[in-house]
């Protein structure tokens, strides 16, 4: 992540948050690694382009993805059942035209509000 180019609004920005991603049409594996003042988290899932939903199964809950190329974006729709509420996310993934810096635009819905915020990744 480069914290200079991402936003998190209201929400506090990680010391860390790194993602891997391995695409191979339509399905995308991905491990996300975020490190917050309670400390690593580290998640492995798996989405479709295809718009097939997809479940990952968390320690918060499962869950359940749909995503589908809009142009050259990625619009991904999340929804997971927590022990504090439902919980939804609509992600528009975005890749330069090099390759190299994909950005994340994300608008969080939970029980204590909704949220946006912006992840600029650059490849290392």
């Amino acid at each position: 992540m480069n914290p200079a180019k991402s936003s998190f609004g209201a929400m506090p920005a990680p010391a860390k948050y790194e993602r891997h991603i391995d695409h191979k049409e339509p399905v995308i594996q991905m491990t996300t690694v975020q490190a917050t003042a309670k400390g690593e988290q580290r998640l492995d899932s798996t989405l479709r382009t295809d718009g097939v939903e997809t479940t990952n199964h968390f320690q918060s809950g499962d869950a359940r993805s749909t995503g589908k190329w809009v142009g050259a974006t990625l619009e991904i729709e999340t929804n997971r059942d927590t022990p504090a509420g439902a919980v939804s996310t609509r992600d528009s993934w975005s890749l330069s035209e090099d390759g190299r810096t994909l950005t994340t635009a994300t608008h969080l819905t939970t029980p204590q509000g909704a949220f946006d915020f912006k992840v600029v990744f650059e490849k290392q």
